[in-house]
């Protein structure tokens, strides 16, 4: 059995960490939107939500990766080669979500 180097490991439980922290300003963003007090603005209750549920997807997407990395290391493999497209699909989600909320909040829910 080979002795697992903890700085490999502590590297892995800080990505975590940073999935989860970007997950959880996602979902302060999503309950900010769900907590407009302007009744014409009832609207954005649908991107609310829609960005509650991709700041979810985050700390799940971050513990799956640090599962599998602590699994493999654990057993004295190598770890996984990274998943770029994993994270660059959630990057490119928030993005668009962002640009579509920015889009909504100038055009307002009227669509002027």
């Amino acid at each position: 059995m080979t002795m697992l180097d903890p700085r490999v490991a502590l590297a892995a439980e800080r990505t975590l960490l940073s999935w989860t922290r970007t997950g959880l300003g996602v979902m302060g963003l999503g309950a900010a939107l769900l907590h407009l007090p302007d009744a014409s603005l009832r609207k954005g209750i649908p991107w609310g939500i829609g960005v509650v549920v991709l700041g979810l997807c985050a700390p799940l997407l971050g513990a799956f990766r640090y599962r599998r990395q602590m699994k493999r290391l654990n057993q004295g493999l190598e770890l996984p080669p990274d998943d770029p497209v994993v994270a660059s699909l959630f990057a490119v989600a928030i993005a668009l979500a962002a640009g579509a909320l920015a889009l909504w909040s100038v055009l307002g829910p009227g669509g002027r």
